[in-house]
């Protein structure tokens, strides 16, 4: 049996976990904070211990840069990144430090007549994003539209669905997270070939939506993938990393290379 530690779980398309702080230890000045996540993090790791696990994957949240006593227990380290946008300036300053390509493509959609609007179409979502992932030769990493719809009812404040649509037509479709003071990007924003280009355009309206929820910041997740960061950074944003730490074995390795080639891809 191949014990597995893994933040996060498979298939549930969820980027990065914790840890999340109380606000006690957010207003703890530098060195003690330090000094507390240490400990936590130690915590951690002895009941990774526990389980003895031949394979370890965590991915930390964004922001998350100290890593040493994960380093400190054998662990190895690797860069991933997302993109950050600053929602404090006025709506205006926000839209000014796009790129002129993502103004111009922002303005001519907003002509077309398209509708934005919340739509939990789970069954939609999840045709869409299942086709884009084939076309990639890829299995969609959500277990399946139930999973999605659990999600949407259980967290109604926090999860959101948006489409933009043409008439009955979807042009597209996202869902964003909202969790202290930040919307996510989460999931969706596929290139549909419909000759419209609305990607650019349902971002700034999930903006829109952010700004008037009193959201700080604004992340577009993916940016580490190099098919995808041109598009992604036409918004101005920060790049922030964010550490994925990992421990394997031998029989850790072969079930690493089992679900990127069995799993994760589709199979002719």
């Amino acid at each position: 049996m191949i014990r597995i530690v893994t933040t996060s779980p498979p298939q549930t398309g969820i980027p990065y976990l914790g840890p999340v702080l109380f606000k006690a230890a957010e207003d703890m000045n530098p060195s003690k904070r330090e000094k507390y996540m240490h400990k936590v993090i130690e915590a951690v790791i002895a009941e990774i211990n526990m389980l003895s696990p031949n394979y370890t994957y965590i991915h930390l949240m964004p922001g998350h840069r100290d890593v040493r006593p994960f380093m400190w227990h054998d662990f190895l380290e690797r860069c991933n990144y997302t993109y950050l946008v600053d929602l404090d300036p006025p709506l205006e300053e926000i839209l000014a430090g796009f790129d002129k390509d993502a103004r111009r493509l922002i303005r001519e959609t907003g002509k077309k007549g398209l509708e934005f609007r919340e739509s939990p179409d789970v069954d939609a979502f999840y045709e869409i994003m299942q086709k884009r992932y084939a076309e990639q030769g890829l299995a969609i990493p959500i277990i399946s539209p139930q999973y999605l719809s659990d999600l949407l009812e259980a967290f109604p404040e926090n999860l959101r669905m948006y489409s933009l649509r043409h008439g009955d037509e979807i042009i597209s479709i996202v869902i964003v997270a909202i969790y202290h003071g930040k919307m996510i990007y989460w999931m969706g924003n596929p290139r549909i070939s419909n000759g419209i280009s609305g990607n650019e355009y349902l971002i700034w309206e999930s903006i829109l939506r952010a700004k008037a929820k009193g959201c700080k910041e604004f992340e577009i997740n993916g940016a580490g993938e190099r098919r995808l960061y041109q598009f992604k950074s036409k918004f101005n944003p920060r790049l922030e990393v964010c550490y994925v730490v990992y421990k394997k074995d031998r029989l850790g390795s072969m079930a690493e290379w089992a679900y990127a080639n069995f799993v994760k891809k589709i199979r002719a």
